[in-house]
C-alpha cells in the first residue's frame, strides 16, 4: 500500500489516533503504546476500519475480503486477504483494490491498484 496508510484510518476512526503519532504497521496498533490502555481492543478497531475503508473487485463485481495482518517471507508485516476464484470463468480479470476516501465532505471509493491476471482451471 503507501506510506500514509494511517491517515486513512485516523480519517474514518479519530478515535485511534495516539496523542504521541508514530507511523505504520509497526507503529502503536501493533507494537504496543502505554496509551493503549486495552491494546487487543485497540487492534481489532484499527484492522475493521481498515477493512471498511479497502474493497476488492474482480472485473466490476466486489468480492468478499477480510485483510488481516500477516509476514510475508522475508518477514515484513503487511496486509494480506484471500480472494476466492472459483466463480470466475477462464481467461484474463482485473483485481482492483479500491479505497474510501473522503472529498469535500463526501465519500467515495478510489482505485488504488488495479493487477491483471489470467484465470484458468487445471
Amino acid at each position: 500500500m503507501d506510506d500514509n496508510i494511517d491517515d486513512y484510518i485516523f480519517a474514518f476512526n479519530p478515535d485511534l489516533k495516539p496523542k504521541t503519532d508514530t507511523r505504520g504497521l509497526t507503529s502503536m496498533a501493533f507494537t504496543g503504546d502505554d496509551e493503549w490502555k486495552d491494546l487487543n481492543k485497540k487492534r481489532r478497531e484499527y484492522l475493521k476500519t481498515f477493512n471498511d475503508i479497502y474493497k476488492i473487485r474482480i472485473d466490476s463485481v466486489e468480492v468478499p475480503a477480510e485483510f488481516i495482518v500477516g509476514n510475508n517471507v522475508q518477514k515484513q508485516l503487511g496486509f494480506e486477504t484471500y480472494v476466492g476464484t472459483d466463480s470466475l470463468n477462464q481467461g484474463k480479470h482485473m483485481l482492483n483494490i479500491l479505497r474510501k476516501w473522503i472529498r469535500s465532505e463526501d465519500t467515495t471509493f478510489t482505485y488504488v491498484r488495479t493487477i491483471p491476471f489470467w484465470y484458468y482451471r487445471n
